[in-house]
């Protein structure tokens, strides 16, 4: 007989077997282990077979009005640091254009030359203080002459002042006119005829600045391909450089046309195929004339922007996207149009420091993508596992063992992505963000926002994607982008 010790923990023990038969469901209710998750579907990115784009010297460049330019250097310090941030390294130098709707407004030493109400003469403290600005930041200077209410005679005489004033080569050129294709009754046989006689006029300026335009505008999508080549066809002595100007939508326009803004359209693949298509053609007519081409006015939406859409976080994926589909097309420059008084500009400009838009971070990601002076690579993308959301993506090789990829996600969802770029290390990626594409502020690039005085607030933050089994796995959430720099072999 067992002692009652062991006898009393046999019985329970067994007790506890029994309860635990009849508690237990039959074997086949028993819930099976969940199914492994599905991965979500991905969009595979690798390099493709096709030729690179060599990136042009200075293409990347900015324009102003000549009127703007005492606005900004209010607080000089702060612009000539706003424009640092905007500086592709070992580019070359900035391109600045001074001109647009001002150009035919503006006059040096006039004399008895009657004078429009709204005119703005230039002054000694004009030409010095645009001086200043050129020499510290080695700039390079294109002065847009005015052709709409001057004589070939007085604007040249605007011409030898910008020459003495400014810095030895740092003249880029001058421009002929603003947007003639605007000028009521004006056609083009006027404007090769009025060409023709500022050639005259400026033939004491030296031969290595060389003369521009037609910089017509874009009041529809033939016209600046039209004034190019009527340029080209007519006599165009001392061309060196054919401009046109091209912006993504259009404020001038009624409510409800095909190009009035929104913010859907700004972010749309096929309205940006037709700000392109029109400048492709224009590069193919210059080159073929043994003529550079720079689109040296370009913004999103012309007449001065419209707010809720020119001032928001759209504006930001749209601006590198832009660039990049110019880069595309074989344009050898682009300027950006600046101006302080109005919805569409990247930033302003007071007493009180700088007040930066979400346009100028994106101008600045654009400007980071670009560094290095390299050339544009292909890549080709292919979905895995099902729809995978679309992107706009850029790479650019930066010397034998650094490429950079930018990946731009303009839609509501996240975009999941694989990137197989013979990559020998683990990259880096800096990330565009904010809450949505509508907002107007809270934009950050790497963590950081711009404080009054163009330095960067906050901390910085920049992420490392490890490489595994040859790639990177990188998430583009909605509304984003992100700049991946890939250590290559």
């Amino acid at each position: 007989m067992w002692p009652a010790s062991a006898y009393g923990r046999a019985a329970v023990a067994a007790s506890c077997a029994i309860l635990a038969l009849v508690a237990s469901p039959p074997l086949a209710a028993r819930p099976s282990k969940p199914p492994p998750k599905k991965r979500p579907p991905r969009l595979i990115i690798t390099r493709a077979h096709g030729a690179t784009i060599p990136i042009p010297r200075s293409f990347f460049g900015l324009s102003t009005e000549y009127w703007a330019l005492p606005d900004y250097m209010v607080r000089q310090r702060t612009f000539e640091r706003t424009l640092s941030l905007l500086r592709v390294g070992r580019d070359g130098p900035t391109q600045l254009r001074i001109g647009g709707d001002s150009a035919d407004l503006t006059y040096w030493n006039p004399g008895s030359y009657p004078l429009p109400p709204n005119a703005y003469v230039l002054t000694d403290a004009w030409f010095r203080s645009t001086a200043s600005l050129v020499r510290d930041l080695r700039l390079r200077v294109l002065f847009d002459l005015n052709l709409l209410r001057s004589t070939p005679d007085v604007s040249a005489g605007l011409a030898r002042a910008a020459l003495s004033y400014m810095p030895p080569a740092t003249v880029a050129g001058f421009e002929i006119g603003n947007e003639p294709d605007h000028y009521a009754g004006y056609t083009i046989s006027d404007y090769v005829r009025d060409y023709q006689s500022y050639v005259s006029a400026l033939a004491g300026i030296p031969s290595s600045v060389p003369l521009m335009g037609p910089a017509s505008g874009d009041a529809n999508l033939a016209s600046g391909y039209a004034w190019v080549r009527g340029l080209i066809v007519g006599a165009h002595p001392r061309l060196g450089v054919v401009t046109i100007h091209r912006y993504g939508l259009n404020a001038c326009l009624p409510r409800g046309f095909p190009r009035y803004p929104t913010i859907r359209k700004l972010l749309s693949d096929s309205v940006e195929a037709d700000v392109v298509r029109p400048v492709a053609a224009a590069v193919q007519y210059a080159h073929a004339a043994h003529l550079r081409f720079r689109l040296d006015e370009m913004n999103s939406v012309t007449c001065g922007g419209l707010p809720g859409v020119s001032n928001t976080f759209a504006t930001a994926l749209w601006a590198p996207d832009a660039l990049f589909r110019m880069l595309q097309t074989g344009a050898d420059g682009v300027n950006v149009h600046i101006r302080p008084d109005t919805i569409n500009g990247p930033f302003v400009i007071t007493t009180n420091g700088l007040s930066a838009r979400p346009l100028l971070y994106g101008l600045i990601l654009f400007a980071r993508t670009l560094q290095g002076n390299g050339e544009l690579v292909p890549l080709r993308m292919r979905p895995a596992g099902g729809p995978a959301g679309r992107l706009d993506a850029w790479a650019v090789q930066a010397g034998r063992h650094r490429l950079r990829v930018l990946l731009i996600n303009k839609t509501k969802k996240p975009v999941n992505t694989v990137l197989r770029l013979h990559g020998a290390d683990d990259a880096s990626v800096e990330r565009l963000a904010a809450y949505g594409a509508r907002v107007t502020s809270g934009v950050t690039l790497d963590g950081q926002h711009l404080g009054p005085g163009a330095g960067w607030l906050g901390k910085k933050v920049v992420r490392r994607v490890a490489l595994k089994a040859g790639q990177y796995d990188l998430v583009v959430p909605r509304y984003s982008a992100a700049l991946l720099t890939v250590p290559t072999r």
